[in-house]
């Protein structure tokens, strides 16, 4: 069977429930026309909570380095003790 998520339209889903949604007839039988599954999803959380969680990091690491690298392994050596002391705070 073939996997491709969806974002859970209304259109595919007749009623709503955390733990059994029930699904379009319809849609069910496409489905199964198309040899897929039907897996109903929560909706993914917003791209913000993830943007706001990673902002601290990111200005205490990239604002405070103005170096030149010639590799990745002298860069990840250069993160390295911000990104720790950043954790700790």
């Amino acid at each position: 069977m073939s996997h491709n998520p969806r974002n859970n339209p209304k259109a595919d889903v007749i009623r709503s429930d955390r733990n059994e949604p029930v699904i379009n007839d319809d849609f069910v039988a496409f489905a199964e026309d198309c040899s897929c599954a039907v897996y109903p999803v929560r909706v993914r959380p917003h791209k913000a909570l993830v943007e706001n969680a990673v902002k601290p990091l990111y200005r205490s690491v990239y604002f405070n380095m103005r170096m030149v690298f010639f590799s990745l392994d002298e860069f990840n050596i250069a993160i390295i003790f911000p990104c720790l002391i950043s954790m700790k705070e």
